[in-house]
């Protein structure tokens, strides 16, 4: 394959010279790339031992009056996922400045 097409292409430049050969390299990669490279449907991630894997949220507040009630405590789940979400999606948008 790689032979082909080196073959295939003009050394200095890398375009492609002989669009056959280029054919037949590409041909021959396409059939061999699901022996040479996993497919990532084909992995099983799995937690500890085997176990599924889990997923974790911790958040911690620094500052503030440590006497003071938690302003989330009574937040649902879906709200917190909405808040974790939008945080989120901010830090990206700021180039992962946040």
């Amino acid at each position: 394959m790689r032979e082909l097409w080196e073959q295939a292409t003009h050394p200095s430049r890398g375009k492609v010279t002989d669009l056959g050969k280029a054919m037949q390299a590409h041909a021959i990669g396409k059939d061999l790339a699901p022996y040479l490279h996993p497919k990532l449907a084909a992995m099983e991630l799995t937690g500890e031992n085997g176990a599924p894997m889990e997923n974790a949220l911790t958040v911690e507040f620094l500052g503030g009056d440590p006497g003071a009630e938690d302003p989330f405590r009574n937040l649902s789940d879906e709200q917190l996922m909405s808040l974790y979400n939008r945080v989120a999606a901010h830090d990206v948008d700021e180039g992962g400045q946040g």
